[in-house]
């Protein structure tokens, strides 16, 4: 509803295609989506409220991921961490020197800006509101997190 479309889709990566979001399995704080756009501008969004927490942990399936910053504000992909299990999180970089994911952010530029496929590597890179991010996590011999600070 906020998005002004009922069109809207995660990637379910335990089937390996999108499901529409709906009631029962509504949309989740730091997962990326494709929404299909029947509104020419995005609503405002103040009064959903902004995420207080200072740190945000989001649990990673093996293989391809479609995140989002759960923030305001961009966030460097160079300050997010990876944890593994209960382990200590690692940096990004760290993660990329482990082989846990490559160091690349994939996104999709819609059609009003020429929709083309883009990716950004760190330490330049950073996670942008209202855009999702697809990441590719190599590890299945445990749960991985993203731990994203607030900006």
């Amino acid at each position: 509803t906020a998005f002004g479309s009922p069109l809207t889709y995660r990637w379910n990566a335990d089937l390996g295609y999108y499901t529409q979001v709906t009631t029962t399995e509504p949309v989740r704080i730091g997962e990326g989506y494709f929404v299909s756009k029947e509104v020419n501008t995005l609503p405002e969004l103040n009064f959903y409220g902004e995420l207080t927490n200072t740190t945000f942990t989001y649990k990673l399936k093996p293989g391809w991921n479609l995140i989002s910053t759960p923030y305001s504000g961009n966030v460097s992909l160079s300050a997010i961490k990876i944890q593994k299990g209960n382990n200590s999180p690692i940096t990004w970089l760290e993660a990329n020197t482990n082989n846990w994911l490559p160091n690349a952010i994939y996104y999709y530029n819609g059609e009003d800006w020429g929709s083309t496929y883009s990716f950004d590597i760190a330490p330049q890179a950073a996670i942008i509101p209202w855009i999702g991010y697809w990441i590719y996590l190599n590890m299945t011999d445990n749960t991985y997190y993203l731990v994203i600070s607030k900006p």
